[in-house]
């Protein structure tokens, strides 16, 4: 293991602009490849960093789904 090869959280945080919790995350669901825990330290390939694409996001929110949901009606109350 090179050390110039990994960076720390917050280096991470540096490079691709998230929250340090949010890299934390993404290091212990396994979504930033080869990600090593030492001691109470993240250790990132900086690869894994660098080629980091985020995945589709969730759900929209319930109330912009219910917006939608009432714009369909009124289209189709209105004959369009």
């Amino acid at each position: 293991m090179e050390l110039s090869e990994y960076v720390t959280v917050t280096e991470a945080t540096k490079i691709m602009g998230k929250a340090a919790s949010m890299i934390a995350r993404l290091c212990q669901d396994d979504k930033l490849p080869g990600a090593k825990k030492i001691a109470k330290t993240w250790m990132i390939p900086r690869e894994s960093v660098l080629n980091y694409t985020p995945g589709p996001r969730g759900p929209k929110p319930k109330s912009e789904r219910l917006a939608a949901e009432k714009a369909e009606i009124l289209k189709q109350a209105k004959g369009g």
